[in-house]
């Protein structure tokens, strides 16, 4: 009997010693030079955009949650608006990761952080802002707000939930693309890195943008303005100091 309470122990002991290593994998102790991230989520609202139609907007629940799932210790999520305030808009939600002790109830604790999730991202689909805020696409502005993030020393990584066609009193995509040659898309590029990010502060940061669509295509917008849209980003964020990745939201 003795002997069976002893093996108990030891197998009680050698389970939460092996939780307790995993704990310290997965939130990165004893790394002096670790550092916690901020996903900054960026989803445009415009009308002119199809983020939240009802195609997308499954697609939008489902790609804030695969990134709030991939969250480490105090890493955070952020979701910010895209309209004609951009500059100015505070986070619509801010996620962070459960907080695990490494014992036996850390599955519980992730459990209920899950279900915590759908709510938070529910906030996001569900927001609702006046036709004045949505009358404008002020991209660029997110930029101001991702070198904010990182004057505070924290690492960031960017998402976009959007097609990314800038429309505000500055610039239109819609009106000066289709008569621009890509020379003068990949200058104005060039000018506009160093406007919102000088000295390449993007550097090394990682950047996704998602692109939301529909199966029959958007018959506001030609081929040749995704096209360039695209590839003006792209450049922009080369000389922002990084690269892009650039995806279909659904895919």
């Amino acid at each position: 009997m003795k002997k069976t309470v002893e093996n108990k122990n030891k197998i009680k002991k050698a389970i939460i010693t092996a939780i307790s290593i995993a704990q310290l994998g997965i939130v990165g102790c004893g790394n002096d030079n670790w550092i916690p991230t901020s996903h900054i989520v960026f989803v445009d609202y415009t009308t002119s955009c199809n983020a939240l139609d009802d195609i997308n907007r499954e697609n939008v629940k489902k790609r804030i949650l695969t990134i709030a799932e991939s969250l480490r210790m105090e890493d955070q999520l952020v979701v910010y608006p895209i309209h004609a305030y951009t500059q100015s808009a505070s986070p619509i939600v801010t996620i962070k990761p459960p907080v695990l002790r490494g014992d036996l109830r850390d599955s519980q604790r992730k459990k209920e952080w899950k279900n915590m999730l759908a709510p938070e991202i529910e906030k996001v689909i569900n927001f609702v802002f006046s036709d004045e805020a949505l009358a404008g696409t002020n991209v660029f502005a997110t930029m101001r707000k991702a070198n904010r993030s990182l004057k505070n020393g924290v690492n960031i990584k960017l998402y976009f939930i959007s097609d990314m066609i800038h429309e505000f009193r500055d610039l239109s995509f819609k009106n000066v693309f289709p008569n621009m040659n890509e020379f003068d898309m990949i200058a104005l590029a060039l000018d506009k890195a160093n406007t919102y990010c000088p000295d390449q502060t993007l550097k090394d940061v990682d950047v996704e943008i998602y692109l939301p669509g529909r199966p029959e295509g958007n018959p506001q917008y030609t081929e040749d303005l995704y096209h360039t849209v695209n590839c003006f980003w792209e450049e922009f964020f080369s000389n922002a100091g990084t690269s892009v990745k650039i995806r279909e939201l659904k895919a």
